[in-house]
Formats: C-alpha cells, sequence, structure tokens
C-alpha cells in the first residue's frame, strides 16, 4: 500500500473542522492545543509536508478518532472506543438537529415563495 501524505493530511484536516467537537469547525491552533502541539506542526501534517507522529495520532484516538481512518481512509472516523462513541452519537445528534434545521429553512422558504407568487398572480390579475 502506498502511503500518500496529501490524502492523510486531507483526512486530518477534515477531521479537525467536522469531527473532533462535532457543531463547530477547530481551528489549527485549538487542536493544537488540544494535542500538545503546535499550529505550525498541525498544518505542516494537514499540508502533508510532515509525517503525523505516533503521539499525535494516539491523542487523537484518545479523544475519539481513528487513526486508521486517518491513515488509510478505511473504517470508521470514530475509534471503537468510549470517546469514539460519544462523539459518533454527539455527531448523529447534531446531523439530525441540521437536517430539521435545513427542512424547516427549506419549508419556510417555500412558504414565503409560495406567497409571493401569489401575490404576483394576484397583482396581475388586477392589472388585466
Amino acid at each position: 500500500m502506498e502511503i500518500n501524505q496529501n490524502e492523510i493530511g486531507k483526512r486530518l484536516r477534515f477531521i479537525r473542522e467536522n469531527y473532533i467537537m462535532p457543531g463547530i469547525k477547530l481551528s489549527a491552533n485549538q487542536v493544537a492545543k488540544l494535542l500538545n502541539s503546535t499550529s505550525d506542526k498541525i498544518l505542516n501534517y494537514e499540508r502533508g509536508l510532515s509525517n503525523i507522529p505516533n503521539a499525535i495520532l494516539i491523542s487523537l484516538y484518545q479523544l475519539g478518532i481513528n487513526p486508521v481512518y486517518i491513515l488509510t481512509g478505511e473504517e470508521n472516523v470514530f475509534a471503537n472506543n468510549t470517546n469514539g462513541k460519544l462523539l459518533a452519537e454527539k455527531y448523529k445528534i447534531i446531523s439530525k438537529n441540521q437536517s430539521l434545521y435545513i427542512k424547516k429553512l427549506s419549508d419556510d422558504n417555500f412558504k414565503t415563495v409560495k406567497a409571493a407568487a401569489k401575490d404576483l398572480r394576484e397583482n396581475f390579475d388586477e392589472k388585466r
């Protein structure tokens, strides 16, 4: 298997922005503090310029992120440990809430467009 540092870096960034704290897009600096690292190092990992050290992978695992996913793109993004199960559940809840919110916005927008179309038709009919 060929190791592609750029792909590993992309997965790390995606995880940073979406999964470490579901619903919150963390900065490299915030993740660096969580992992006892620096934002420059985190950004270098994400850009594929440096290999991710085992200590960082272990720290991510302890936070609930699956290092196998980071390195290969295979398996689940969430680790099979207590924190991974908690993160997965939080992510599921937030995703569901976002879907409901988007549906509500869509329903509200549809009602607004429908009302505007009705007004246009009525105004058009009055001018005839």
